[in-house]
């Protein structure tokens, strides 16, 4: 998985978007996980952010990847999460 990002400001509100390349045959996968583990940890850590991101999941692929984009709304330091174990999860 490759994974590249920028910022940029709309209106005075910085947005981070992340560009995540995920293995054709692992992307279902990396959805379950984002719904599974993500968004349960995002919850749970900082509720505060819960409605200011989403994951925008690209409607075709090359041969090889698939594309998912992160946007996320604020600045990046409110966006640290501590790791959280598996075995948690």
């Amino acid at each position: 998985m490759t994974h590249g990002s920028f910022r940029a400001r709309f209106r005075g509100v910085q947005t981070m978007i992340a560009i995540n390349s995920v293995p054709v045959h692992n992307a279902d996968e990396f959805e379950e996980w984002l719904r599974s583990l993500v968004v349960p940890a995002m919850k749970d850590q900082r509720p505060d952010l819960d409605g200011q991101w989403r994951v925008l999941r690209a409607t075709e692929a090359d041969r090889a990847l698939e594309q998912f984009a992160d946007m996320l709304r604020g600045d990046q330091d409110a966006w640290f999460f501590t790791p959280v174990a598996l075995d948690r999860a």
